[in-house]
């Protein structure tokens, strides 16, 4: 099983509303997220990225922010 269908099998086996963003130490360069009934943003700044639900948590380091749906 790769790791894009672990994080939606372990996301089929939860309830209620979530956002989580998941890591793993053999895909230094992936990050993936789910969500189900609240927001996940991605926010882009100068050669970086912020992940988080509430564009206040990261603000402050960028201007441009997408809603991942």
């Amino acid at each position: 099983v790769g790791l894009t269908e672990a994080v939606r099998a372990a996301a089929g086996r939860l309830d209620g509303q979530f956002a989580f963003v998941v890591s793993h130490r053999d895909h230094p360069e992936t990050l993936l997220g789910m969500r189900r009934g609240c927001p996940l943003l991605v926010g882009c700044g100068d050669g970086e990225g912020f992940l988080g639900s509430s564009v206040t948590s990261f603000a402050h380091h960028t201007r441009q922010v997408v809603l991942l749906e």
